[in-house]
């Protein structure tokens, strides 16, 4: 019996310590949570304004409009007839 006397005071202060340490946890992942929610909060009112759109390097061509290049190999290749 003496055994089971010292078992018992030290199974509830092992509860108490887990409860503690849980609690701690509880706190801890809590602020963790607060810290996230307000760092998003912050970045979406210091939003910045869009990038402008940036130039293009190489220049577009008509595709309705045959490269002068292009034409003047045409005309010496094709044959016309009469």
């Amino acid at each position: 019996m003496p055994n089971m006397t010292l078992e018992i005071p030290y199974q509830i202060m092992a509860e108490k310590k887990q409860k503690q340490i849980s609690m701690a946890a509880s706190a801890i992942a809590l602020r963790g949570v607060r810290l996230f929610l307000n760092a998003g909060k912050a970045a979406v009112e210091r939003k910045s304004p869009p990038a402008p759109p940036k130039r293009r390097t190489k220049t577009v061509v008509p595709i309705n409009k045959i490269p002068q290049q292009a034409l003047d190999i045409l005309l010496r290749t094709t044959s016309f007839s009469k």
